[in-house]
């Protein structure tokens, strides 16, 4: 793919869950009118989402390692879209809300395979760049979303806000399938284990550096959210 469709593409893939987050926003008070349920109910979805994104997110990074980057971005953007269109023929809170989990542990593979991607295709100040794109589509995400959820709520229903959703995954799935190739060579796989994989988490927690690291982008982010909420 050529490098001025590749930052595009991957700017989407890096915005798909900042939209999820904050494009329903505008529309919690319409969902709670639907569902017939108080607005701090609604709410909760919100949560719900961030732990299935920070969840999925943990698994996501061995499986690219173990199976290759392209069948697990493909197998996360189906989950994404299959839950997004759940959630328009949804018709119950409790619908909603495990629909809106299994949407976010789809998402989590786009966010974490974006960062792999870029790491095996670039490297050098070359990566650096790349990333920077990324970082402000996911900047940007947020700052838009809002606004476009809440024109897409004038215009038609909160529904239209996850049709939205399933139709940019829709794109990326395609752009997916015919401009992006392999980029994890079979023989530098390495077998996916699971107590391996919690055994190097565990490693990682107990390096001060990584961990100092780590929290002071949660304290970032969870001030944001304290906003929002």
């Amino acid at each position: 793919m050529q490098l001025y469709f590749l930052i595009p593409f991957l700017a989407l893939l890096s915005a798909l869950t900042p939209l999820a987050v904050d494009m329903y926003l505008p529309a919690m008070p319409s969902i709670a009118s639907d569902f017939d349920v108080s607005i701090e109910l609604i709410q909760t979805t919100l949560s719900t989402y961030l732990l299935g994104f920070a969840v999925g997110q943990l698994f996501y990074g061995p499986l690219a390692d173990s199976y290759g980057r392209r069948v697990v971005l493909l197998s996360g953007l189906a989950i994404y879209g299959i839950a997004s269109v759940g959630i328009v023929y949804g018709d119950t809170i409790e619908q909603f809300r495990w629909l809106r989990l299994l949407q976010a542990i789809g998402g989590g593979a786009a966010s974490v395979v974006v960062s792999s991607l870029l790491r095996d295709l670039f490297s050098g100040s070359m990566f650096s760049k790349m990333m920077s794109y990324v970082v402000l589509s996911m900047t940007l995400a947020p700052l838009v979303a809002p606004m476009l959820g809440a024109q897409l709520i004038n215009w038609f229903s909160w529904h239209s806000i996850f049709v939205t959703l399933a139709v940019l995954t829709v794109i990326c799935f395609i752009i997916t399938c015919v401009g992006i190739k392999e980029t994890l060579p079979k023989e530098k796989r390495v077998p996916f284990n699971l107590r391996q994989v919690f055994s190097n988490y565990g490693m990682i927690l107990r390096n001060n550096k990584a961990l100092g690291l780590m929290l002071c982008g949660a304290f970032n982010v969870s001030g944001m959210f304290a906003f929002l909420t």
